[in-house]
């Protein structure tokens, strides 16, 4: 304790020379300057420390034995510090060290979310934002609760959520809510009805009362299963009795033919790029944004704008609010072109071919398909003709 007390307020290695160095002893304890590692190098030489503020005092007194007295070493807080007056570029670093330590501490660096399972973390942090909790945010002015509250409010997905703010971390725990099951209308309903008309190719049905067969002919619209159930006097009498409403529910697959078309222009504008180039670089701290270079807006007729953001992140999940924006104009002219016909045609029917894939749906199949095009006043039209498996049962709800 007594050397970290001597080191904060400073010491003096004292050297005195003279015919009685002794003497130099007697006169410091008089008038009461402590020192101590007292050693004599000689007959004529000895060594002591004294604390920083009365090495001055002890030096004069020195005269008083016929000594010299000078400093050999200082040692201390204060000399170490000194030992950077020279070095700006590190007291700078130092100073601005100990501001990043005082201030960025203050400041939500880091938001950890755990817990949540049917919530996207994307969903999350942007209600978050909402309620005034984001990267940047200052600490000691975030209302937890209130944060809490209106995240609760605003995500009904959610049915606990806290959170703590520990330093520059904000911890984020949710928890689901728990759903009531679905439950099904009491005396209400509901059909399966024909999505697409086509020929009915088999019937899997598992409630409600079907009424078409296999290699039927349906139309759009048309019931399939109907979820009015009808109840017979007996097996071999259908005398109706009553009947009963269902949720119907099953699948129905026929064949349909599905005819998609799209058309693209055979001529259009080309870029010619001109060489000319407009950059802005603008740095992003604590959630401000500040321009670094002459703000520029449409620097140019025609442009191509690219855009470049990098983070200041220490780890994967440690992303400080420190990001530098560049964005970059490129200049062209529109040229007129000719597009090549069969890569036009291609485009078209890459095209075509994902429509028919999200037509058909899952575990939908095409068995046949024809291509057909045409071109008329420059532009290339491409249809799709296709024999396709599909499930056509789909709910239709009655009163």
């Amino acid at each position: 304790m007594q050397n970290a007390a001597n080191f904060i307020r400073g010491s003096v290695r004292l050297e005195a020379v003279g015919p009685y160095p002794e003497r130099f002893f007697n006169i410091l304890s008089a008038r009461g300057i402590r020192f101590w590692q007292a050693e004599q190098l000689d007959a004529a030489t000895v060594r002591l420390t004294v604390a920083r503020s009365q090495a001055g005092r002890a030096q004069a007194l020195g005269k008083r034995c016929l000594c010299e007295v000078r400093r050999v070493e200082t040692r201390g807080a204060a000399a170490f510090l000194m030992g950077f007056r020279a070095r700006y570029g590190l007291l700078i670093g130092m100073a601005l060290s100990l501001l990043a330590v005082l201030v960025l501490s203050r400041f939500v660096l880091v938001i950890d979310i755990t817990g949540s399972t049917s919530v996207p973390e994307g969903v999350i942090l942007s209600e978050l934002r909402a309620a005034g909790l984001e990267l940047g945010s200052y600490g000691p002015a975030v209302d937890e609760r209130a944060v809490s509250n209106r995240m609760l409010l605003a995500e009904e997905r959610l049915g606990f959520l806290s959170v703590n703010i520990r330093g520059i971390r904000a911890e984020v725990v949710v928890r689901d809510a728990e759903l009531p099951p679905e439950t099904e209308p009491v005396g209400q309903a509901r059909d399966l009805t024909a999505a697409k008309a086509g020929r009915v190719v088999r019937v899997l049905p598992v409630a409600g009362q079907v009424l078409i067969q296999p290699e039927d002919e349906v139309t759009a619209g048309q019931t399939l299963i109907s979820g009015t159930v009808a109840v017979n006097a007996g097996p071999e009498d259908e005398t109706p009795m009553g009947s009963y409403a269902v949720r119907a529910k099953g699948e129905v697959w026929a064949e349909v033919e599905e005819q998609l078309s799209a058309a693209a222009p055979l001529s259009g504008a080309e870029k010619r790029y001109s060489g000319r180039v407009r950059r802005e670089l603008e740095v992003n701290v604590l959630g401000q944004s500040f321009k670094i270079s002459p703000k520029l807006f449409q620097p140019f007729t025609y442009y191509d704008k690219i855009e470049s953001n990098w983070e200041l992140s220490l780890s994967e999940r440690l992303t400080l609010p420190f990001a530098l924006t560049a964005r970059t104009w490129r200049e062209y002219m529109p040229e007129e072109g000719m597009p090549d016909r069969q890569s036009a045609q291609t485009q078209v029917q890459s095209a075509l071919t994902e429509r028919l894939e999200h037509a058909v749906g899952p575990g939908g199949q095409v068995l046949a398909q024809t291509w057909s095009t045409q071109e008329r006043d420059g532009v290339l039209t491409v249809t799709l003709t296709a024999r396709c498996l599909e499930q056509i049962a789909q709910s239709d709800t009655r009163d």
